[in-house]
């Protein structure tokens, strides 16, 4: 007994070791595909924007003193170019705002879009385990219990013709031998797949913070635009005051009031536009925040806090490893690239070893016993020896889907650097129109003073007073809406250089 109970395991083990055996040689042992490399890319060595920018910062310096001595405006300051770090994380930061600080990390836990996005992660890497499970060989556990009978228009299965039962417990390993890499390569691309999800939520957390930026920039703009009609109704309501007195005391006419009531008029209709854009803008932060319109609570009411961020210093090429949609792109390759391997290997037959050792026997009493126990070991091989060209257009496929990626690929690189030079060329227009702005409205506001000193005193008819309260507004909310254009352009030029990657999502490291 105890010699054949190690006759036994002696022939389990070498079962055992002939299927690792195989399994450590057969990954790869004959691939009929290997990994492609990132196409090449040429990427220019500077940004077209940076020599604008610097060309921009000497005409604002030469130019600096005459300015001064032309107008009594508060000049903007000059666009920096102060040479930073490039920020990976946190950019927003950069705006000096902790209740912006408070929004985007409100967003970044509470966004049911990034949230899903996530979970798209945890489905691929699901999906990568279901693929790497066809690497090892498959070890399962069987018992099973029948009852065997004749039945009707049968013969008796037993001489008796009573029922009888065969009980059996086994152990079952099964192997498909990786020869030709299709089990590699489904597993390369499972893991580059989801590499491409873990990218989607980094561009969905980039698209997400800024538009929270940009929204907020948004709603202080369309407040401090309600202040500004505001301040505009209240300058209309003391000027139709002064053209009434005049009536009384025979200097005015019943035209120059009605005139100046249709002026008030229209500066009080312009504030209910202004005030339904500011609170469209707040809905739409609060959607993003995740929260709902009547929950979000914002106290700050102007940008005149703020901070205009300096322009961070990154080389084109950089783009490669911080925009996260070109790392998309990237793992989009790989897994193309697996595909075609996967789609290769299933032109040649595959090879699968099983095997099964256990006990059976009709008693239970004696299913443990030397006569009850078996083994089998059987090697499979399946090919397709005809399917009207199907495997063959698969490989034909996953090429033509290959050569999309790599094409998908170049286009974003091309787009990153027209973004980032976009970006550039908005940051020091929007400059010089704010600059231009604040000369005009401090030129508005003086013209304003002196109309105001004239009609009091007789020397200045009503139109002209007219005339200079609405160039004064016009002015006045342009001057505003500047300052949107200048904070929005920094916005999208982190924006741009992919700043917005929440480091809370770990990276798969590349292969």
């Amino acid at each position: 007994m105890a010699a054949f109970k190690s006759r036994q395991h002696a022939l389990i083990r070498l079962t055992l070791r002939g299927f690792l055996g195989l399994f450590l040689l057969s990954p790869g042992a004959c691939s009929l595909h290997e990994r492609q490399p990132l196409p090449k890319t040429v990427m220019p060595e500077t940004y077209r924007g940076v020599a604008a920018l610097e060309a921009m910062k000497a005409e604002q310096k030469k130019g600096a003193d005459k300015t001064k001595s032309t107008t009594n405006a508060a000049m903007p300051a000059a666009v920096p170019t102060t040479i930073l770090p490039h920020p990976v994380s946190s950019w927003w930061r950069e705006f000096g705002s902790d209740e912006l600080n408070n929004l985007v990390e409100r967003a970044l836990a509470n966004n049911h879009d990034l949230k899903a996005a996530v979970s798209r992660i945890a489905q691929a890497e699901a999906q990568a385990g279901v693929a790497a499970g066809s690497l090892l060989p498959l070890l399962q556990t069987s018992a099973s219990n029948q009852t065997l009978k004749g039945g009707l228009g049968t013969a008796a299965s037993t001489p008796n013709g009573n029922a009888e039962r065969l009980h059996e417990f086994a152990l079952n390993a099964s192997y498909e031998l990786d020869f030709w890499g299709k089990n590699r390569w489904t597993e390369e691309a499972a893991l580059a797949a989801a590499q491409v999800n873990v990218y989607n939520r980094e561009t969905i957390a980039l698209t997400l913070v800024a538009d929270v930026v940009t929204n907020y920039l948004q709603y202080l703009i369309a407040s401090e635009r309600v202040a500004v009609g505001q301040h505009n109704v209240d300058n209309m309501t003391t000027v139709l005051e002064v053209v009434t007195r005049r009536k009384r005391i025979g200097e005015g006419t019943d035209v120059e009031i009605q005139q100046q009531y249709t002026a008030l008029y229209q500066a009080q209709a312009t504030l209910s536009p202004l005030t339904l854009a500011r609170e469209q803008t707040l809905d739409r932060l609060a959607a993003l925040v995740g929260e709902t319109p009547e929950t979000l609570h914002l106290t700050a009411v102007t940008t005149q806090g703020l901070t205009l961020p300096a322009v961070p210093d990154i080389l084109p090429s950089q783009l490669l490893a911080t925009r996260p949609d070109i790392r998309r792109a990237e793992a989009s390759i790989a897994a193309a690239d697996a595909n075609i391997g996967v789609a290769r290997a299933m032109l040649l037959p595959s090879f699968t070893l099983s095997g099964a050792t256990g006990y059976g026997s009709f008693y239970l009493t004696t299913l443990m016993s030397p006569a009850s126990f078996y083994y089998q070991v059987s090697a499979n091989m399946a090919g397709t020896l005809f399917d009207n060209g199907k495997t063959r257009s698969q490989i034909a496929f996953s090429k033509a889907f290959y050569n999309e990626q790599v094409e998908t690929y170049r286009q974003a690189i091309l787009n990153a650097v027209r973004d980032v030079d976009d970006a550039l060329a908005s940051i020091r227009y929007s400059a010089d129109e704010e600059r231009a702005q604040l000369s005009a409205w401090a030129s508005a506001q003086e013209a304003y003073r002196l109309s105001q000193l004239a009609f009091h005193i007789g020397t200045t008819d009503y139109l002209t007073i007219l005339e200079t309260e609405r160039t004064l507004y016009q002015t006045e909310d342009a001057k505003v809406q500047a300052r949107l254009d200048r904070f929005n352009a920094a916005a999208a030029l982190f924006r741009s250089l992919g700043g917005a990657v929440d480091p809370a999502v770990d990276k798969p490291k590349d292969k």
